[in-house]
C-alpha cells in the first residue's frame, strides 16, 4: 500500500486554470486543488484514478483497478453544470451529477 501526498496549488478546477504545461487542475480533497499531468478521459468517459480525467473533472470512483468510475465535471455553483445535472457541493467545490452518457 502506498500513500500519495498532494500539495494544494490553489488552481481553479471549475475552469481548469492556474496550471502550467500539460497539467490540469484537479480537486483532490474537500477544497484542496492540485496541478497534475492532465489525463485524456472526457466528462462521461470511464476512469480509474482522478488524473485519468481531463483537468476540471474528477473520477467518480477511485477504487482498486478492477473497478472503474466516470469522469464528472467540477462545479462551484449550479450554473457550472449542464441543464440535466445538479451541482452537489462538498465545501467550496462540488461535482455535477445527473445523467451520464457513457462514451
Amino acid at each position: 500500500m502506498y500513500d500519495i501526498c498532494f500539495r494544494d496549488d490553489g488552481c481553479d478546477p471549475v475552469n481548469n486554470k492556474g496550471c502550467s504545461g500539460g497539467d490540469g487542475c484537479y480537486l483532490i480533497f474537500g477544497s484542496d486543488t492540485s496541478c497534475l499531468p492532465a489525463g485524456g478521459q472526457e466528462v462521461g468517459q470511464r476512469c480509474k484514478i482522478a488524473w485519468d480525467c481531463v483537468g476540471g473533472a474528477v473520477c467518480s470512483q477511485i477504487l482498486p483497478p478492477e473497478t472503474t468510475g466516470f469522469c464528472l465535471k467540477v462545479c462551484k455553483i449550479q450554473e457550472d453544470c449542464q441543464n440535466f445535472e445538479t451541482c452537489i457541493s462538498n465545501g467550496i467545490y462540488g461535482i455535477c451529477q445527473g445523467a451520464v452518457e457513457v462514451k
